[in-house]
């Protein structure tokens, strides 16, 4: 049963795609739903199973999203985004879980970004190093940057597939 919407799922345990559950009627429920990827999956799996695929329901409109990640000890939803999103979609998202964080596969876009690690600590990313408990300031040069990102309010991680996960400080327009 879908804890979205209550109709029938079935299991689809198949050779080459992963194993999923699906709508007997092929309908999807949830309207944000999206397929999920290896680094979509990986990333979930950092996470106890019990925090993953969340159902979070408004009890005043009835309207119901299934979360990433539901972290209820901090009342917080993770959401992990690989595709491409709508400007509309980021802010409906934040404003239905209301205190959630982003973290964004930018993996795909490396070519189009420059990390600069020697310079004045007041610039535009944090990264937190696995191997290290305390954070490095670092400027994030992102070419051709998907400018869909600025109309986020909440913080925002970039994965770009190193080591590190980036947060997002700020924005900062350049001049030419």
């Amino acid at each position: 049963i879908c804890p979205c919407c209550s109709d029938e799922v079935r299991a689809y345990c198949g050779l080459i795609k992963v194993y999923h559950w699906k709508h007997v009627s092929l309908k999807e429920c949830d309207p944000w739903f999206e397929g999920e990827t290896e680094w979509h999956r990986n990333w979930k799996n950092n996470f106890d199973s019990t925090c993953q695929e969340i159902l979070k329901i408004d009890h005043l409109t009835g309207e119901r999203h299934i979360a990433d990640i539901y972290l209820p000890h901090k009342d917080l939803v993770i959401e992990f985004q690989h595709s491409p999103i709508q400007v509309a979609e980021i802010t409906a998202r934040e404003k239905y879980y209301k205190k959630m964080i982003w973290v964004v596969d930018l993996s795909k876009f490396i070519t189009n970004i420059l990390i600069h690690k020697n310079f004045n600590k007041t610039y535009l990313q944090i990264v937190y190093s696995s191997q290290s408990n305390h954070p490095d300031y670092f400027l994030m040069n992102w070419k051709f940057r998907h400018k869909r990102w600025e109309a986020s309010k909440s913080p925002m991680f970039f994965d770009i597939g190193d080591d590190y996960v980036y947060q997002n400080i700020e924005f900062i327009a350049l001049v030419n």
